[in-house]
């Protein structure tokens, strides 16, 4: 199967990638890099660098990668940040729109790419 995975240069993200690697997917990496490391993408995989903030970035992801399902791991995530910018992970529903905006984005770019949006 063909899969983008966003946020794969991550933690976790890249840990999927190396297991659906070694499955048999081919596996296209979005990441915008801030918190992944280029590093952390295993060499099987292609790396777009590119943030889901701007949306013509995650449409020419998905248009070069043509994937036939995302999965989503792109996020602000680290503990010790929230502590020392807690600007960043505001209180309330702020996080929310923030994650929902970038799923909304992924989700748009899919089928504006001819997918379906979800499955």
């Amino acid at each position: 199967m063909n899969l983008l995975v966003t946020g794969g240069a991550g933690y976790i993200g890249s840990i999927c990638v190396e297991q659906l690697l070694d499955a048999g997917h081919h596996v296209t990496v979005f990441d915008n890099l801030t918190e992944g490391h280029r590093l952390a993408v295993d060499p099987r995989a292609t790396l777009i660098a590119g943030d889901l903030q701007q949306r013509c970035d995650i449409e020419e992801a998905m248009e070069k990668a043509r994937p036939e399902a995302v999965m989503h791991f792109a996020a602000n995530a680290l503990v010790g940040e929230s502590m020392t910018n807690p600007s960043k992970y505001p209180p309330g529903r702020a996080p929310r729109r923030g994650r929902t905006r970038r799923s909304r984005s992924v989700a748009l770019a899919r089928a504006g790419a001819g997918r379906r949006a979800w499955r």
